[in-house]
């Protein structure tokens, strides 16, 4: 299982539920040809399957479309083949297409979405099917951010909005902090288009004229790593920019806390996970006006919205906040605290499985 915002929601979630006395079994892809970032701390059933997620990423958008479809098919046969009997109800993250399993099984099926559903072959090739159709089928529909809108408009269901958390007592202001030296912006998340990494590239590159000695450092993998990479090299950053690969969640903290700006550039969001964890450690951000992120930043004095794919209007937001003098923002720290506890979500997720369980 890789980082993910969905995966960490899934996770989180879980754990959480185990706390409750909820006894949580998970069913995970794993790659027929190597494993997944990390061993998972619960209960796990491996589903051996293609894990063609990455290079439905990386291949042109049309040829990406049918290799996503198409793995997702080849998931839900191994899936059918290995899903126990002993459960009381099924959850499934994402990708409604695996609603058809219902038809499998004698218990509810749930399924939480944390983006608009979005299929090649059901939005584009089906005459009678869409995404948002197979959504019918669950026996509740759970969402995140806007996609709870985006589901009441384009199928008329009424999902239930649970948003991600964050560890609070994890991602805390106090402790260890990386070593840095020179002005540092940090980034985390995939190494996906929809991230608009170019952008932030071109941004820090400005950053730098006026700041020769300013680090940019980024967290995460993804299928567009290696060109990111190139790119960078390009640009002559390459003694500026630090690709730190995937860090395990009880490792980021430190990064955070060492940053002085957490930024995203990114085309489209929704509820960023990483957003949530600056803000715990009381980290400065500067992220687009897009998706749920203005209603996280509501009232913060130190989250500076920028208009999306807007490299000046960047470039611009992470200066003014590097001339600040570097502390705590303590506005953020005070709302996650309050606002982003995974307990608290939990609560919300076991009140809905026991309302489709009666």
């Amino acid at each position: 299982m890789r980082r993910g915002g969905g995966e960490i929601w899934d996770l989180e979630m879980a754990r959480s539920l185990q706390s409750m006395g909820v006894n949580v079994t998970i069913y995970t892809g794993k790659p027929m040809t190597k494993n997944l970032d990390k061993p998972i701390d619960l209960p796990v059933k491996n589903v051996v399957s293609p894990f063609l997620y990455d290079l439905g990423y990386a291949a042109p958008v049309g040829v990406g479309g049918v290799i996503t479809d198409l793995d997702r098919f080849l998931f839900y046969i191994r899936l059918t083949r290995c899903l126990g009997d002993e459960h009381d109800v099924v959850h499934l993250n994402g990708y409604p297409e695996l609603l058809r399993i219902k038809s499998r099984v004698d218990v509810p099926v749930t399924i939480k979405l944390n983006g608009p559903p979005h299929s090649l072959f059901y939005d584009y090739i089906h005459p009678l099917k869409s995404s948002y159709s197979w959504l019918e089928q669950a026996d509740e529909v759970i969402a995140t951010g806007v996609t709870t809108e985006a589901i009441r408009s384009e199928a008329g269901i009424d999902a239930v909005t649970i948003n991600p958390g964050v560890d609070t007592d994890r991602f805390a202001p106090e402790g260890p902090e990386r070593d840095t030296s020179g002005p540092t912006i940090l980034w985390v998340g995939r190494f996906v288009p929809a991230k608009n990494l170019l952008d932030l590239v071109k941004a820090f590159e400005t950053i730098k004229d006026e700041r020769p000695n300013a680090k940019l450092w980024l967290v995460g993998e993804g299928p567009q790593k290696s060109r990111m990479k190139n790119h960078v090299e390009r640009r002559n950053l390459g003694d500026a920019v630090t690709f730190w690969g995937y860090v395990h969640n009880d490792n980021l903290p430190p990064f955070y806390r060492a940053a002085d700006v957490f930024v995203l550039s990114s085309k489209t969001e929704n509820h960023p996970i990483a957003l949530m964890e600056a803000m715990s450690c009381g980290t400065p951000s500067v992220v687009p006006e897009v998706g749920w992120i203005p209603k996280m930043c509501d009232e913060t004095a130190s989250c500076r919205l920028i208009p999306p794919e807007d490299p000046d209007a960047l470039a611009c937001a992470l200066e003014r906040t590097l001339e600040k003098e570097p502390a705590v923002d303590g506005d953020s720290r005070q709302r996650s605290v309050e606002s982003f506890s995974w307990d608290r979500r939990a609560e919300m997720l076991r009140t809905v499985f026991e309302r489709v369980i009666e």
